[in-house]
């Protein structure tokens, strides 16, 4: 299992552009399945790819965060879970376009207190438990989910 931090990963541009998608498509900040990212997101998956083998994706999934859930959880297909399978992504994705905060909200794992920071990437190996303290301030945060296969839970929209 590994946790990597990468920070500068995007252009200026590219952060404005990620800060205007979530502006422009509330819709988006719920997961979403893609098989044709838009640059930022190809940008981040060709990141992961250095770590992490993806030479299987079919898709990933991804979607945004404006406000604080902290909830242990493993990064997982939720529904399939319900129906007795496990199934997880190639590896997890998160990604701090901006970040202003007055107090918190720190990536937990069990062994890892990782600070937010703008234009910060933490890729982690699938299967990794991990939360987010609340916090006050604000918070983007993106996550990315490559998968090789079409997960079950887009199987049965």
């Amino acid at each position: 299992m590994k946790i990597i931090i990468v920070d500068d990963v995007l252009s200026k541009f590219q952060i404005n552009e990620i800060v205007t998608y979530y502006d422009e498509n509330p819709d988006k900040l719920i997961g979403n399945w893609y098989t044709e990212p838009l640059n930022w997101q190809l940008d981040l998956l060709l990141l992961a790819g250095e770590y992490f083998n993806l030479k299987d994706q079919v898709g990933f999934e991804s979607w945004g965060h404006i406000t604080s859930r902290p909830d242990w959880h493993i990064d997982q297909d939720e529904l399939a879970e319900q129906n007795g399978l496990i199934e997880r992504p190639l590896c997890s994705i998160v990604y701090y376009p901006h970040v202003r905060l007055i107090r918190g909200g720190f990536f937990l794992t069990e062994t890892e207190i990782i600070k937010p920071k703008t234009n910060r990437a933490i890729i982690f190996s699938s299967g990794i438990e991990h939360s987010v303290e609340p916090w006050e301030g604000e918070r983007i945060s993106v996550a990315i989910n490559p998968w090789s296969f079409l997960p079950y839970t887009y199987r049965h929209k």
